[in-house]
Parts: structure tokens; sequence; C-alpha cells
């Protein structure tokens, strides 16, 4: 190039860069009157009276000519500038890649995972293939005309989604709100200001099916089925024991985030809360229900009364009072609801597990307790709350009363008559049950044969149809079959 540059010194030309838009090159600028101007302001000189059109016309001549060969040179010094560039480039690469390895190979050691280290591979790779970054050649961050801040570094960053490192017991959870990014997780979305959403890996986070993970997760089942898709994928998820993390809305066709992080394994026990009726429901109607959830654990309703148990039982109550600081129970208040806890059975024998009943009548009993203006709670206050507990939920036994008293419903108390008997029906409401007297009656009729009933023969026929016609048949037995077949 500077044997080119002297050339053309001679020829009374210059060597210098035009800008065409974005672009810059090399050019060659004619010398006039020892200055240098470019090839379109010729024309310009002529008018002005500075360069003949004979002279401009042979400089224009010369220029074309020696063109050729400028852009030649400038080819050539290109690729030998981009060969170097690469060449530094490669040295550099080498160079920094001694000093990146030698600090992963210490991070591989500590962390001896397959997956671990697949990933320090990678970062190895993006970062021998981004080392202006880290030298201070890029700005570790900028701001885009509409204000959003970029930063360099962010892919950088670790999401540590999930770290039991200083766990040493089995993790047991209790959900009490299993809504989908509660138990499954979500990817969070940032409002960029401008009334647009973003989000990246950072943005991930864990539900408690994966802090769970290697322990046990415990729900209440009736609140699956009233969140949308928690039961469909709580079944996919423990089918195949792979949890997928993504935007609540991807289930239903909308979502902001276009992330899909890989499936996680987990091995996680879930243990769902319920009563009998929803287990059969679901043993019923859904075929892979026994599949996936194969142990079936009976909370049993009562227990065997007890020195023991009796005692074990007022350590749950006074632990409840001290959970929900209510004033202290005496004796006679504790012995009480343990005598509650044994009516709620029927039996002298057992005590109901219904604690939930126990703590509302503790909670009505130190209610009343404070109302009296006493700092203790005794039997008094837990016969008070009780009593307006059975007359809340007495008012079915009061209708049956009054339909007796009003002689709606009939029923002899006294003296004999054949084929009738008095029963005795028990009505359980809630925690509230009551007996109702019921009449029972029987009859016979000469002969061996029946009133048939065609309908029920058939199949056709329901159950009041077929009880109507039972009291139909018993009626005419009563009034014609008692002297003739």
């Amino acid at each position: 190039m500077g044997e080119f540059e002297e050339k053309m010194r001679k020829e009374n030309f210059a060597l210098g860069q035009v800008k065409f838009g974005e672009l810059t090159r090399p050019d060659l600028l004619p010398l006039i009157n020892g200055k240098p101007v470019t090839i379109f302001q010729l024309d310009q000189l002529i008018a002005e009276q500075q360069l003949t059109k004979e002279s401009a016309e042979d400089i224009v001549k010369r220029y074309n000519m020696h063109q050729a060969e400028l852009q030649k040179l400038f080819r050539k010094s290109l690729k030998l500038s981009q060969e170097i560039h690469s060449k530094l480039g490669e040295l550099e690469r080498k160079s920094v890649e001694v000093v990146v390895k030698g600090l992963i190979e210490n991070l591989k050691e500590q962390y001896n995972t397959p997956r671990i280290k697949e990933y320090f591979d990678l970062l190895t790779e993006n970062v021998l293939n981004d080392i202006n970054l880290f030298k201070g050649a890029k700005p570790e961050g900028e701001t885009t005309p509409d204000g959003y801040t970029i930063d360099y570094f962010r892919d950088y960053d670790v999401n540590i989604v999930l770290d039991n490192s200083e766990t040493k017991e089995c993790p047991v959870l209790i959900e009490t709100s299993p809504t989908y990014m509660n138990v499954f997780g979500t990817i969070e979305k940032v409002n960029d200001g401008h009334g647009g959403w973003f989000s990246d890996f950072t943005n991930i986070k864990a539900g408690a099916l994966l802090r769970a993970n290697g322990g046990f997760l415990v729900m209440n089942v009736t609140h699956l089925f009233e969140e949308p898709g928690v039961w469909r994928t709580l079944k996919r998820v423990l089918t195949y024991r792979k949890l997928e993390i993504h935007d609540p809305y991807y289930s239903y066709q909308y979502s902001p985030s276009t992330l899909k992080p890989e499936a996680i394994e987990i091995n996680t026990k879930v243990i769902l809360l319920g009563s009998q009726l929803i287990y059969s429901l679901l043993t019923e109607h859904e075929y892979d229900f026994k599949k996936i959830f194969k142990v079936k654990a009976d909370f049993d309703y009562e227990i065997k009364r007890n020195d023991k148990v009796l005692k074990e039982y007022a350590r749950v109550i006074k632990k409840f009072i001290e959970d929900e600081t209510l004033l202290e129970f005496d004796k006679t208040a504790i012995a009480y609801l343990l005598e509650i806890a044994a009516k709620l059975t029927g039996s002298q024998y057992k005590l109901s597990t219904r604690f939930s009943v126990i703590a509302d009548i503790a909670r009505e009993s130190n209610f009343w307790a404070i109302d009296d203006g006493f700092n203790t709670v005794n039997a008094a206050h837990v016969k008070k709350a009780y009593k307006y507990a059975m007359d809340r939920h007495g008012m079915l036994e009061s209708k049956v009363t009054d339909m007796f008293e009003e002689e709606i419903l009939l029923m002899d108390t006294k003296g004999e008559r054949i084929g009738q008997i008095n029963g005795l029906a028990i009505y359980n409401a809630d925690f509230y049950s009551f007996g109702r007297p019921t009449r029972i009656t029987a009859t016979v009729s000469l002969g061996s044969g029946s009133i048939i009933n065609v309908e029920r023969e058939a199949g056709m026929s329901g159950r009041h149809y077929n009880k109507g016609v039972l009291i139909i048949s018993g009626y005419f037995r009563e009034t014609f079959g008692q002297n003739l077949p």
C-alpha cells in the first residue's frame, strides 16, 4: 500500500476515506493546488474557473485507470487485516481458555453431576465466544431508545429454583391454597414500563410439588377440584414423574411467555385429604385414580376410651388452647370437653376424633368466659357453649316435635295392638343427632297368593311406586283378607 501511495502522489493523487451513507471506503483524491478534493467536486471547480475542462477530463481518466488497482489493494488489505484479527482472536481465545477452564474444572470437581458438568462446558464455550464483554470492550449494559435497560451479564446469572442444601430431614409441606402456580410453579413476568411484558430464566419459580421433592406434599382434594387445571396436571405429573414449569396461561393457549424449561424429574409423595364419599367417587369415575394413589388410609372417627387416651386427648386440647391463645381451661372444663367427645360417639367407651367440633366448642366457651368476666374457663362455660351449639343444630328435632304435638304425626304410646310396634329412627345433622319415634306395622291375610305388581316384575317401576303398591297391598290384606283368601 505504501508503494501505491507514493506512486499516486507522483500522479498528483492522495489516498483518503470517503463516506457513503453508513459505509466508509478508501478513495483517490485529486490534488488541486496542493489540496485534496473528491472526484465529485471537479465540476464545481470548473464552474469556479479553478480548473479547466481538459484538466478535469484528464484527472477523471487517470482516476478511473487507478481505481481498479486501488480496490484490488483494498480487498487484499482487508483480507490480510481479517486474517490478522482472526489469528489474534485465536491466540487470545487460547490464552483465556487456559484461565477459564482452570476455574471451571474446580467447579466440576465440586459439583460432580453429569448435567452440571454439561452446563459448565456450555458456559465455558459461551464465555470464550464473548471475550470482549469480559475485557470491558463492551458495556455491561445499555439503555434502548424506549427506555429498556439491557444487561449483557444477565445471561450468566444463576436461578436457584430449589435449594435443599441445608435440609437434613425429609421435607413435608402442607399446601393450603393449591392454585396452579402454588403447586406446579410459574414463570413470572415483568412489566417493561411500556405496556409490554417480558420474562427470562431468572423468573422461573418453584411450586410446592418441587419444594417437597424427596418428601411429602399434603393437600385437600376438594381444593384441587376448585382450581382450573390442577387435578389434571397433578395426575399427569405423578404418572410420568416429570414436572414442567410454565406460565399458568399456557394451558389456555394464551401465554405472554415463550419460555419452555426442561422437564424436572421429581420423587414427591402426594397425600390427599378428603371424605369417604369423594374417595368412592374418584375410584368409580377416575380410571387411573387407583394406579396413581395406591394407598388408602382411613382416619377413624372414634377411638377407644382408656386412661392413656384420656391423657393424650387432654394434651391435644391444651395444645390447641395454647396455639389459639385462649383463656386457661381448668380441670372441670377439660373434663367436660372429654365428656362431649364421648357424647359425639354415642358410647361411653369411646371418644370422637372430630377435633374440629371440640375446638369450636372450646372457642365458644372462651367467649362466654370473657363475656362473664372470668379469667379462667370452667365447666359451666363449656356447658353453656355446648347447649347453644345444640340449640343451633336442633331445628329439625323441634320441627318433628311440633308435628307430634300438632297431631300431624300420630303415635300410640299406651295399650296393645296386634301387628304394630313403636321404633326409633336416628337422625344425624352434623354432630347433632336425635331419635324420632316411628310406628312399625305388619299384617297377614288368608291365602298364599299376593297382589301382582306388573311394573315391578318387569323392572319398569321405581322405588316410590313400589312402596306405594306395597302399602296398598297391605291395606287390601288388612281390610279384605282376614276372612276370605
